[in-house]
């Protein structure tokens, strides 16, 4: 997303935010209270694979499990 000068922006309950930090591309992380920044569109977490079209073939495979 950043590549075509997009920003990814999640927003997530205050408990979650230490583990979300520690996801690569994430640009900014809010929660609940913090002032929304302007943005072009939102979609819900679950709905990313989808909108990327996201398939077996384009997962990433190097996990140990």
């Amino acid at each position: 997303m950043s590549r075509d000068g997009g920003r990814m922006i999640l927003w997530a309950q205050r408990p979650l935010l230490p583990l979300l930090r520690t996801c690569p591309g994430v640009a900014e992380l809010m929660t609940h209270g913090d002032p929304l920044p302007r943005f072009d569109t939102h979609a819900s977490l679950l709905s990313v694979p989808a909108l990327l079209r996201t398939n077996e073939a384009t997962m990433p495979r190097d996990v140990p499990y």
